[in-house]
This record gives structure tokens, C-alpha cells and sequence, in this order.
């Protein structure tokens, strides 16, 4: 009778240690879809685009991992879902194959980044896209200082060399005023449409 009671509660004991361990399965499933296109612990930064290039002729493996990782979640309620993927992300980031991934990465070339340049233009940095006389256009400003100008309309300038940002008829209700230049503050903007409203 004792051996009955205890073979359940040892069975219920293997099933819920199997089911915590899937985080870990799975990350050590996809590290050895990764070794098998040719991660090893020799792999340099060149070597990673013949080791995607693998992967994606390989993609089926790495499907079956995913297809395994939706069905141990579909077994969750919502409230141990995030768990579960907290849990899969440590364990992959504890594989061997990121340690590998990690020590590829070119860290000169990342600290030699000028990060205020990285997205094309400095932080501070804002474009200005509208239509002129000579078309459309778009405008990429550094602080004050016009530093790209994208599109017929950037022909359409005044007499200090800034574009003008509105067509001549758009401002003057169809008189000959002068258009409103791209470096003019947008307190002159209102101004002059006040003027013709």
C-alpha cells in the first residue's frame, strides 16, 4: 500500500521537475541547432555569416524548437508564461553558444562608435518634410544647421540659401509674397499665415 501512495507522488515529482526543466531543454535545443551549422568554440565574427547562412537552409530545425517552445507554453495559464520565457532567456544566454556569440563580437569597433552619429544624425537632430514650388522635399536639421536636403523642392531657396518650405501660392493665397525659408523661426511662420488668413 506505502509503495502505491509513493509511486504517484514520485511520478508528480519527475513530471513537474521535467516540466520546469523545458526552459533549459529548449535553450540547449537551439544551441545545438547552432553547433550543428557550425558554431564552435573557434568561431570568429567572419565565421557568423556562414553559420546564418546555414541556419537559414536549416531553418526546419530551428522550427521544431519554436513549435516545442509554443506547446510547452500552450500547457501554461497566463500568469506562468512570462516565467517561462524569463526562464528560457536565462538559460540561453547560459549556453555555451553565447558565450561563444559574446566573445565573436568585435567590442573595439562597438566602443570606437560615435553613438550620437549612429542613427545618421547627431541627437538633437530633426527632418522637416513639406512641398514647395519645386516639389516635395525633406530637410534634416542638426540643431539649427540644414546638414541634408532630400527631394526636388530643396532647389526652391531664398536669398540666404534656405529652402523655402511652402509654396509661394500656399502663403500668399495666390499673390507674389515671398515663401517662408526653412531656417526662419515658426513664430514667423504663424505670423505670415495670420497675415493672409
Amino acid at each position: 500500500m506505502r509503495k502505491l501512495f509513493i509511486m504517484p507522488l514520485a511520478l508528480c515529482f519527475l513530471m513537474v521537475s521535467c516540466s520546469d526543466n523545458k526552459p533549459k531543454e529548449r535553450a540547449t535545443e537551439l544551441c545545438d541547432c547552432l553547433k550543428k551549422d557550425g558554431l564552435t568554440e573557434k568561431s570568429t565574427e567572419k565565421d557568423m555569416d556562414k553559420i546564418s547562412k546555414n541556419a537559414e537552409k536549416n531553418m526546419l530545425q530551428y522550427i521544431g524548437v519554436l513549435a516545442d517552445i509554443q506547446k510547452d507554453m500552450k500547457e501554461l495559464d497566463n500568469d506562468a508564461r512570462p516565467d517561462y520565457i524569463k526562464a528560457f532567456m536565462k538559460e540561453l544566454i547560459d549556453t555555451d553558444c553565447m558565450g561563444i556569440v559574446l566573445k565573436a563580437i568585435p567590442y573595439d569597433d562597438l566602443l570606437k562608435q560615435d553613438m550620437k552619429n549612429l542613427a545618421g544624425g547627431g541627437i538633437d537632430s530633426h527632418s522637416i518634410g513639406s512641398e514647395n514650388d519645386c516639389g516635395e522635399y525633406e530637410i534634416t536639421f542638426e540643431g539649427d544647421k540644414e546638414i541634408n536636403c532630400d527631394g526636388p523642392g530643396c532647389d526652391c531657396r531664398d536669398e540666404n540659401g534656405s529652402v523655402q518650405m511652402f509654396n509661394n501660392e500656399t502663403i500668399s493665397g495666390g499673390g507674389g509674397a515671398d515663401a517662408v525659408s526653412a531656417g526662419e523661426s515658426s513664430a514667423t511662420v504663424d505670423a505670415s499665415e495670420e497675415l493672409f488668413l
